[in-house]
Formats: C-alpha cells, sequence, structure tokens
C-alpha cells in the first residue's frame, strides 16, 4: 500500500493513545459509530472498529483515481488522503469535485455497492507546485499536484492502463506513471528531459532509512517533452579542464569533457583529459563505450579527491577522421587490453603506452619491479635502475615499453617514462582471499580483511601473517617500526596483490605488497579471554557461517579423533565439526573439550580455524551410527562418527598412510588411514568382508555440491575383518598346480612326458584365466560406459529443460530496464553461469553415447586457434599454428569438435609440465578411392598435433584410445578416448605415433565441406509452397507450442506474445493434433508449430509432426530438444520439420527461428 498519513491523522494520534491508556475500549453499536467526514480518519482508527461499517460523508477533488491500481487520493480542506477502493470500484474520475455518502467498511475500502456519488463539478482544476531542489519533504508534498521536469532513464510499459519512467530528478531516481493514450503506440521518452505533472507521493522501506517518490500522472498529457538531452542549456556551459576542478568551491556546477576510462552504469564513470581524470557520481543509465569522448555536467565535491555528483552526460560525436582502427593501433593504453592477450602473444613484445600511478616501489636495489595501475586494473613493470634510477611510489608516470609473458604473470619492460606528477592512493578494492587466490585482482591495489596470526620480522621487513575463513596470506612492508597488535585482532590491510598460482589441486598463494605502516589498520582488538566469548551450538555454525562475516565463535563437544598439533573432530548430538589447531595437548576420544576459532570453510565443509581448547571432562566416546546404506549421501552426517560393511576390492599403501576401496551392494567408496611413519601397514586380503568405523566425511565438487564420501579410520583397530577372504581364488589355483608340477619333477623317468603335458595344460588354464579377466574387464568398461550414457542422456535433457527456463527467464529480464538498471551485473553473472552449464550438459552428452553431429560447415583455422587458447591459459606452453592459405572448412559439429582439440591440446600440455611448444597445422587433403586406413574417399581437413614432451612408450601407444587408460596418477583416462569417439562418428579417423627422440604426435582426419557447398552461407529450408499467408493487421499468427514442461509453456508462450503472436501450449502430441484439427475447422490456422521432440510417456514431436503432415503437408514446423543424440536432431528435414532449435536455447534463438517462418512477427 501506497501510504501518506497527512497532518489529521497525526493531530488524533495522542487522544486514541489516551483513550487506550485510560481502558475506554467500550464497544459502540452501528448506530452510535460517529459519522466519516474526514479520509484520514479511517487510519486513526482502532484495528477492531476498521472491521465495521461506518456512516460516510465525504466532499473534496478527486486529487487521482486508478481502479486498475484500487488507488484515490481525496482532497479535502487543503488536505489530500489517500482512500483505500474495494475491488468494486466506484464511477470516480480523476479532478472531480465530489460528494460521496452512505457506509464504509474500512478493512474492505470504497465500496461502490454502498455509496452514492454526487459530482459538483466535473473538473475542477488546480495549479500545481513547481519543485526544483529537494524533494524529500514527505508531510508538506505527501498528496499534492506538482510538477517537475528530468531526464528519462528507462521506460517500460507494465500494462494498458500503465507506463512506468525512472526518471533522473536533482541526483535522485523518481518513479512516474502514467495511462498511455494508446497501449500500441506509446510515446518514445527514453533519453528525453520531460516535465512531469502529476500527484506527489512518497514512503520509506521497513528501516526508514531509503524512500521512494512516485509521480502519478492522471493522463499522458501529463508528461510534456522538453527536448533531448544534447539540447539541455547546461551543455552550453564553458569547458572547465579536469585539472583545474579543485579551483571551484564545493556546489559549484561544471562541465567537463575527456575520454572514458571506466564506468559502471548508474552508479559512477571515470572521465581523463590532458590535464587529469576525474571520478563523476552519476545515476544515468545510458552506456557508453571505453575511449568514447564524453560531456559531463555535475556539481563539485569533495571526499577523497575532488569529484563530480549528480552529473549528466552525453557522448560527444567525433568527426570522422581516416586512420589506424583500434585494431591497428601501434600501443596497448590500458592495462586491461594487457592483461586480455595470452602469454605467446605477451612473449612476443607488444608495445605498451600506459599512464597510470605507482603503487608499490622499493629503493632496494635487489627488486627490480614496481606495480603501475590505471584505472583498468594493476600490472608489474620492471625496469633498470641503473638506467632510471629510483622510481618512488605515488608517483603519477607515463611508461612506454613492451610486454612480458612473466613466470606468472603479464609484465611490462619500462623503456622510456615521463614524470606527470605524484598522485593520492585510489579507494582500495576490497575483496576476498578466494577472489585474490584467482588472480583476478593480481597487482591491483586492493583491501583483504582477516585475523592477526603473528608478525616475523627481519631486519626492516615485517612479514604480517593473515588467517581468513577459507586460508591465510601474508602483508609484506618495509618499516623500521615493527607492526604491533595482539594475535587475533581483526585487521584490515591494504596493499598490491601479489599472487604465485600454486602446485596442481593446491591453492595459491596471496601477498599484499604494503607501502606504510598505516595501510594497516586494526578494526578488532582480540579479546582477553578468548573463553568468555558466548558459546554457539554446532548446528548452528552453518547458519552463522553464511551471514559472511568473519567471526570467532567458542564451541564445545566430544572428542572422536585428535591428531595433535594438527587437528581435531568434535561430535555434539548429531552434528560434527573439523577443528583446525596448532596446539599439541593431548586428548582422547571421549574427552569434553571447548574450542575457540575462526568461523570459516574448507572446500564444502564448514571448520573452525586458528583454534584454541582446553579439556573440561573425560567420558565415553561416541558410539559410531551403523551406516546401512551407503547408497543414499546425507551431508548432515559430515564429520560424524560411522560405521560401514563392505568388500574390500583394493588396497594402497604408502608410507604414512593406506587407502582401502569398499563395495557396499553398487556403491564403491574409499577408506583412507593415516599412520604414523614406520607403523606397518594392516594385514588385508581381497574380497574381505569388513566392518570400518571412522569419520563420515563429504567429498564436494568445485561448486560446493556434495558427490560423495570417504571414511576417516581412525586406528587400524578401526578395521575389523568379518569374513575372510574366500579360499579358492585364481592366485591359489596356480599356487597348486605349481605344486602338482613340482611333484612331478620328482617322479620317475616314465612320467617325465606327462610332466611337460601337465605343464603345457596349466600354461592354456593361466592364460584362459588372463583373458576371461580381461574380457571381463572390456564387458565391465562396455556396461559401465552404456550405462553412463543412458544416465548423461537423461540428466542432460532434464537439464537442457531447466537451463532453457532459466536462459529464457534471463533473456525477458534482460529485456526489463528497471531489472537492468540496479541488477545488470547479477544479471549478466546468472547469464554467465548459464551457458557454462549449457557447455556442460553438451559435454556429457559426447562423452556418453556421444550424440549424432549436428554437421554444419566449420573454419577449422579459427576452432584450432580458440580451443587451444582456452586449453593453454594460464599455464607455461605456448602455442604455434600453421595452416594452407586456402583451408577448406570442415564439415561437422562446431561444439564437439571443439572439445576434440581442447582434449588433444590439453594432452599435450600434460605432457610438458616445466613448458614448451604445442604445434599445430591444419592442411587439406583428398583422399583417392582404394586408399588404405579405413576412410572415405573425399575431401578432408587434417590437423596435425605435436608436443615436446617425452614420447609415449610403444608399448603403451596401442592403448592410449582406450576408455580409462592413463598413465598419469589423478588423471581419468578419457580424454583421448572422447577423441577417438568423436571422430569415429564423423566419419573421421586419429591416429598417434611417437618417433624415438621427440614427443608424441596425434593426426586427425576430418571430413570436409563437398566441393560444390558454399561454405560461408548454410542454406534454410524453405517453408515450402502452401505455408501459411501472413495474418492480418487484425489477426495475430497463431502457434502451437507443444512441451511437456509446464516451465517452458508459460515462458514461451510470454515469449510468443511479446512478438506480437498468438500462441496456444499443449502438454503432448496428442493436445496438439486436437488443438491443430480444431483450428483447421475454426478457418483459423496456425503459421507455426513448435514441438518438444520427446514427452515421457506420451506421444513426440516425431510422431505428432508425421500425423500433421497427412492433414497439412505445407505448415512450417520447428524442432526442439534436449538430446542431441536424436538422429532427427541432425536430420530434421527428413522427418518433416522446417527448422531446428536445441536446447537450451534463450529468446533470442527462439525469436530468430520464429521470424524465419512469421516475418511480422516482432524480434527479440
Amino acid at each position: 500500500m501506497r501510504l501518506i498519513l497527512p497532518a489529521p491523522c497525526l493531530r488524533l494520534l495522542p487522544l486514541l493513545l489516551l483513550a487506550g491508556g485510560l481502558g475506554l475500549t467500550v464497544p459502540l453499536r452501528a448506530e452510535e459509530l460517529p459519522r466519516i467526514t474526514d479520509p484520514a480518519w479511517i487510519w486513526a482508527m482502532p484495528t477492531e472498529q476498521k472491521a465495521r461499517p461506518h456512516p460516510l460523508r465525504l466532499e473534496g477533488r478527486v486529487q487521482y483515481f486508478d481502479p486498475s491500481f484500487k488507488m484515490m487520493w481525496l482532497e479535502s480542506n487543503g488536505v489530500s488522503t489517500y482512500v483505500q477502493l474495494s475491488a468494486r470500484t466506484p464511477p470516480l474520475r480523476t479532478g472531480q469535485q465530489v460528494v460521496i455518502e452512505g457506509t464504509i467498511v474500512p478493512h474492505d475500502g470504497l465500496d461502490r455497492d454502498r455509496i452514492q456519488v454526487t459530482v459538483r463539478e466535473e473538473h475542477r482544476p488546480v495549479t500545481p507546485l513547481d519543485l526544483s531542489g529537494p524533494i524529500n519533504d514527505i508531510v508538506n508534498l505527501g498528496g499534492r499536484i506538482v510538477r517537475l521536469q528530468g531526464y528519462v532513464n528507462s521506460q517500460q510499459l507494465i500494462d494498458d492502463q500503465h507506463v512506468l519512467l525512472n526518471l533522473l530528478y536533482e541526483n535522485r531516481l523518481v518513479t512516474c506513471w502514467f495511462p498511455p493514450d494508446n497501449p500500441q503506440r506509446l510515446p518514445d521518452l527514453q533519453g528525453k528531459m520531460v516535465r512531469v505533472t502529476g500527484l506527489y507521493s512518497g514512503r520509506f522501506d521497513p528501516t526508514n532509512t531509503r524512500m521512494t517518490i512516485e509521480i502519478w500522472a492522471a493522463a499522458e498529457a501529463g508528461i510534456e517533452v522538453l527536448g533531448a538531452l544534447p539540447d539541455d542549456p547546461r551543455f552550453n556551459q564553458t569547458l572547465t579542464p579536469i585539472g583545474e576542478i579543485n579551483r571551484h568551491a564545493s556546489g559549484t556546477e561544471l562541465r567537463v569533457r575527456g575520454r572514458l576510462e571506466a564506468q559502471r552504469q548508474g552508479e559512477r564513470l571515470v572521465l581523463r583529459d590532458s590535464t587529469g581524470q576525474v571520478e563523476i557520481l552519476s545515476q544515468q543509465f545510458d552506456r557508453l563505450e571505453p575511449g568514447d569522448l564524453v560531456d559531463a555536467v555535475g556539481r563539485v565535491a569533495q571526499t577523497e579527491g575532488w569529484i563530480l555528483t549528480g552529473a549528466l552526460y552525453r557522448r560527444v560525436v567525433e568527426p570522422a577522421v581516416a586512420g589506424p582502427s583500434l585494431a591497428d593501433r601501434s600501443a596497448l593504453t590500458r592495462i586491461a587490453e594487457i592483461l586480455a592477450h595470452g602469454r605467446a602473444e605477451l612473449a612476443a613484445g607488444l608495445a605498451v603506452d600506459l599512464t597510470g600511478m605507482v603503487t608499490w616501489s622499493l629503493p632496494d636495489p635487489n627488486f627490480d619491479i614496481l606495480f603501475l595501475q590505471d584505472t583498468t586494473g594493476g600490472i608489474r613493470v620492471r625496469y633498470d635502475k641503473a638506467k632510471t634510477g629510483v622510481i618512488h611510489y605515488g608517483k603519477y608516470f607515463n611508461i612506454k615499453g613492451v610486454t612480458r609473458a612473466g613466470p606468472t604473470a603479464p609484465e611490462v619492460e619500462l623503456q622510456t617514462y615521463v614524470d606527470l606528477g605524484s598522485m593520492s592512493h585510489p579507494r582500495p578494492r576490497i575483496i576476498t582471499l578466494e577472489t585474490a587466490q584467482t588472480g583476478a585482482a593480481d597487482g591491483e591495489w586492493v583491501e583483504l580483511r582477516g585475523f592477526l596470526r603473528r608478525t616475523d620480522s627481519e631486519g626492516d621487513w615485517r612479514w604480517i601473517r593473515v588467517t581468513t575463513p577459507t586460508g591465510e596470506f601474508t602483508g609484506h612492508l618495509q618499516s623500521p617500526v615493527n607492526f604491533v597488535a595482539n594475535p587475533g585482532s581483526l585487521i584490515r590491510v591494504r596493499g598490491v596483490c601479489d599472487v604465485i598460482p600454486g602446485a596442481p589441486g593446491q591453492p595459491s598463494s596471496v601477498t599484499l605488497r604494503v607501502p606504510f605502516l598505516h595501510d594497516i589498520t586494526i578494526e578488532r582488538d582480540a579479546p582477553a579471554n578468548y573463553y568468555d566469548l558466548p558459546r554457539r551450538a554446532l548446528e548452528d555454525l552453518e547458519k552463522i557461517g553464511t551471514a559472511g562475516d568473519m567471526q570467532r565463535v567458542r564451541v564445545t563437544g566430544t572428542v572422536v579423533h585428535a591428531v595433535p598439533g594438527r587437528q581435531l573432530y568434535l561430535q555434539e548430538g548429531s552434528t560434527g565439526l573439523l577443528v583446525l589447531s596448532a596446539d599439541n595437548q593431548e586428548v582422547q576420544p571421549g574427552d569434553r573439550i571447548e574450542a575457540v576459532g575462526i568461523l570459516g570453510r574448507e572446500g564444502g565443509h564448514t571448520v573452525l580455524r586458528e583454534a584454541v581448547f582446553r579439556r573440561t571432562a573425560s567420558g565415553a566416546a561416541p558410539v559410531p551410527e551403523d551406516l546401512a546404506d551407503v547408497g543414499i549421501l546425507d551431508p548432515n552426517k559430515d564429520f560424524r562418527l560411522g560405521r560401514v560393511r563392505g568388500t574390500l576390492l583394493a588396497v594402497f599403501h604408502e608410507p604414512t598412510r593406506s587407502r582401502l576401496t569398499l563395495q557396499q551392494g553398487p556403491m564403491i567408496f574409499d577408506v583412507r588411514l593415516e599412520r604414523p611413519e614406520g607403523t606397518p601397514p594392516p594385514p588385508l586380503e581381497l574380497t574381505a568382508e569388513l566392518a570400518v568405523t571412522g569419520i563420515y566425511k563429504v567429498t564436494f565438487d568445485d561448486a560446493r555440491m556434495a558427490r560423495g564420501f570417504e571414511l576417516l579410520a581412525r586406528s587400524p583397530a578401526d578395521i575389523v575383518v568379518t569374513r575372510p577372504a574366500r579360499l579358492w581364488t585364481v592366485r591359489r589355483a596356480l599356487a597348486v598346480a605349481g605344486l602338482l608340477g613340482g611333484c612331478v619333477l620328482l617322479g620317475t623317468a616314465w612320467i617325465t612326458m606327462l610332466r611337460r603335458r601337465v605343464r603345457a595344460q596349466t600354461e592354456v588354464i593361466r592364460q584362459h584365466l588372463e583373458q576371461r579377466a580381461r574380457h571381463e574387464a572390456g564387458v565391465q568398461n562396455a556396461a559401465r560406459l552404456e550405462s553412463l550414457g543412458v544416465l548423461a542422456g537423461g540428466i542432460a535433457h532434464d537439464f537442457n529443460n531447466l537451463l532453457t527456463v532459466f536462459m529464457g527467464n534471463v533473456s525477458l529480464m534482460k529485456l526489463s530496464p528497471s531489472v537492468m538498471a540496479t541488477e545488470a551485473p547479477r544479471v549478466a553473472e546468472i547469464e554467465r553461469g548459464l551457458l557454462r552449464a549449457r557447455d556442460l550438459a553438451r559435454q556429457l552428452l559426447t562423452f556418453a553415447s556421444g550424440g549424432e553431429p549436428l554437421c554444419v560447415p566449420v573454419d577449422m583455422a579459427a576452432l584450432v586457434r580458440t580451443a587451444a587458447a582456452s586449453a593453454l591459459r594460464g599455464s607455461l606452453v605456448g602455442a604455434e599454428q600453421a595452416g594452407a592459405v586456402d583451408l577448406w572448412p570442415g564439415h561437422g559439429d562446431h561444439d564437439q569438435l571443439m572439445q576434440v582439440v581442447q582434449n588433444l591440446v590439453q594432452n599435450a600440455r600434460e605432457a610438458m609440465p616445466g613448458g614448451g611448444t604445442v604445434r599445430l597445422a591444419l592442411a587439406n587433403e583428398t583422399i583417392p578411392s582404394g586408399a588404405s586406413g579405413g576412410l572415405a574417399p573425399g575431401r578432408y581437413v587434417r590437423l596435425t598435433v605435436s608436443d615436446q614432451g617425452p614420447g609415449i612408450p610403444a608399448a603403451v601407444l596401442p592403448k592410449i584410445f582406450d576408455p580409462y587408460f592413463t598413465t598419469r596418477p589423478g588423471a581419468r583416462g578419457l580424454g583421448l578416448a572422447t577423441v577417438y569417439s568423436v571422430i569415429t562418428r564423423h566419419g573421421g579417423r586419429v591416429e598417434a605415433a611417437s618417433p624415438p627422440g621427440s614427443g608424441a604426435v596425434l593426426t586427425l582426419w576430418l571430413p570436409a565441406v563437398p566441393a560444390r557447398s558454399d561454405p560461408s552461407v548454410e542454406a534454410a529450408p524453405a517453408p515450402g509452397p502452401g505455408a501459411p499467408a501472413a495474418a492480418t493487421e487484425t489477426t495475430k499468427p497463431r502457434v502451437l507450442f507443444m512441451d511437456d514442461e509446464e516451465s517452458l509453456r508459460v515462458l514461451a508462450s510470454a515469449v510468443l506474445r511479446r512478438m506480437g503472436l498468438d500462441p496456444v501450449a499443449v502438454p503432448d502430441g496428442q493436445s496438439a493434433l486436437r488443438e491443430f484439427k480444431e483450428a483447421r475447422n475454426a478457418g483459423r490456422p496456425f503459421a507455426l508449430l513448435i514441438m518438444d521432440l520427446t514427452i515421457p510417456g506420451g506421444m513426440g514431436g516425431k510422431e505428432t509432426i508425421a500425423a500433421v503432415r497427412q492433414l497439412d503437408p505445407a505448415v512450417p514446423a520447428i524442432v526442439s530438444s534436449g538430446y542431441s543424440s536424436d538422429p532427427v536432431m541432425a536430420n530434421y528435414q527428413g522427418h518433416g520439420f522446417q527448422a531446428v532449435v536445441p536446447k537450451p536455447f534463450d529468446v533470442a534463438a527462439l525469436s530468430a527461428a520464429v521470424c524465419r517462418f512469421i516475418p511480422q512477427a516482432k524480434p527479440m
């Protein structure tokens, strides 16, 4: 409810409070209730009386009346009050002078069946109040007719009765509403300066800290266009150089012009001219491009520096001047441009021309680097102090030089520089340790928070060791004065982020290069006594941790397992917890302890870091919970003591640990046992039945989703053999055969021949057993791949349906200016995540049963370049690509071929951990008839991938394309198997070779586009001569949409209506046929059919289109499916369809497909 309490309401409140205090709650009969003559009385009425009918007589002017939104303001005695309307709205219009008599039930609102309206004047004019300056005075402006002018940031049609304008007025956003004269032909107001006349309404949010102001115009005539933004007279002011802003007093309105360095739409932009740069705060939504010449008008303000606030801006149209394009520019001028290049390009020495501030530098001759930052990022700069002298921190420089790949990150080698003066530090970018470890902020001036562990010193060097909820970082500075703070204090550290990548599977190490001691501040001192903190239950820690703040918490629990100096596992009730502590005191299972530590995360687990603890009591160890069905993954059991039973499948021993693989039913899981060095492993035999007691630890994937578990045994005593290994095994059978052979050797000479026969038979038995074991392993692998294919296909289909719903709704969100005004970055992140999920679903299908390739002409040179760059990103390996100038286009599935090349390059990259070069060569090759090798005659594109690694041993070479075969620990052995599968399905071939003394060479042949095809144009099938005629101006084209997912039907219907079409959505083929026949019989046939290929339990698209073609051979039809493996998707024309839209698709893909067949549809 949009409610403003006017002054009369406020005057009645003391009387009501007094009546309540005296206990005056005597109920009134209906005939005793006073007549309401002021609408403000309704809002001051006690709650129990609002449900009773009251006599009513109101007289006044209808300030605003909206029957659709059930809103009305009535002006009486100079005060305008909001009046609630019922569903049966009275016959009123804005501007009328009326008398309203009858009764009202305040809870229900004003009801036309209970009142009589007398119109005294059809339109009583009112003089609007002109507003200029602040408009936050809700008490005096609420309900009044006002007039103000501003800039229209965005415009949106909400429904046929309401248009919403986002108006920028005096550096604040105002929401304006008006009813359109014609919803089909709206005035174009976005980007215009307008004058709005309407009713003022304001309200606060629940915290009373944020106010929303709305202006309700009674008609479209209440919106007067004053002109476009470039016509605003403020842009006629004299230009002020940016470097002279500080000479003007705060509040002075200035006009500046400069090149755009950075922009955050609706918040800020940074402009630079030859005299300096300035930050400009503006809520204007117009998007600019880096390098645009921009005029801005705003008021001078001073925060940490001089800025312009409340600004409006416009792009300056520059005259066209012939010259080099951005792509031809000889030097990179922004750090972000440097970071966008790959290592191989940077190593070639690209020219740079940068202007920025030195955020860190040291005069020490052992340090030959500095960090430079501009508005787009930060970077290392190496320089020769013997030539340039010491370059000091805080300088504002223009430098010229060349790029270098650098050992861990991009660098610039300085050649010349110009000192432009000094500059104060920019505001630091506040990040988390997780963000820093990704490398996204490497070289930037940032701020990190954490708890102080300790300070290490060596001369003037200081290392500040800091712990965060997700790990540790170090603050490094040179200072003659030591940093003094109590360990455990919460501190903020500002400095330049220096990231060193970790080993594979390990996090990167982060160091902040801190210029001065005052860049480290103590936010909260460590508590005097950790154990005085309030106790938290273990089950509450997950909720506390999601708050995102850094906290030190105290917990109690029973020790399940302890490793002195490293970690403890606690359990309290049904919750377990991992406590990381360097404390070496001994505790035993069953001891009750108090622990205080930093609440954090390790992967998907909630943990306590840097904990201290003390024993409070002794007791019995917790009783382990029997886990009867390990197939049910339960994250709530994380770090709790449990007992499982299973059959021992494999054992792997290391000097200090053992890993057992067990099977329970169809589930296979691991048991890990940590052993002191020198302790022998437990004697276990394969196929033995075991009962293992240990700590249940959930394993998570990169997205912190639970994917499995392992059991952590505390000692060998936790592993109990419940049934020994089977007596008769293959190994024992061979031993018995050998014993018999020995007995024969001791026999007489006449049995010598018999001994030889027994030996030969024994060898045959051994070979038979080995062959049988290999056959069984192959059958198991084939069955696993087949099951995985079925599972992946089903998952990908359902996943693609969900992704289509998400992507479609994100596309609709992007069409909403109000959403994009506030949530554009988050919408973009959602869209990027959905695109990654879409690629994951395609990879699932490619690996499993592969999926029939959707073959189209493919630019192989571009595909290989993109795939190689993706696979080598962040590594020490470079790529060299060569190819024929007239290279033929390949004929294949773009996404599957992208994965093939990525797998080949990834394989070469892993063969060169110390760095090297992958060479990729593309060539045309024609295979003649009768050629050996298994390829059909025709045109092929040959790709050769070679590396500089140690090569592939001859014994291993024949197996490299087998599923699950790998020579690298931790690898899955699926990359080259997927390459072989995909290329074979494309009708191609792949070979591997490893010449002595050189690396591996893998060659594949892919069919090329036939010579008669045009590789640049993919012919689109025509709808057919009998396609439905275009709809008339008064009849919308009808579209029949079939899908078993209700969410997809709702989404598609919304999109098609926005395109000006009339959609009919059905869940299956039977419903589609019924609708199709009824439409033809009614003379309103469908112009287009869109069908899901697979309908579980019902008639799908293939069967439905066959039935439709018997009724109408010409109606256009589009097929859609999440199963790319279905032959119909690869040969849709052969099954009666004219186009295909694979799932997941977004609104743009659906719109483009529809517009091919219905030209009058509005594209989206």
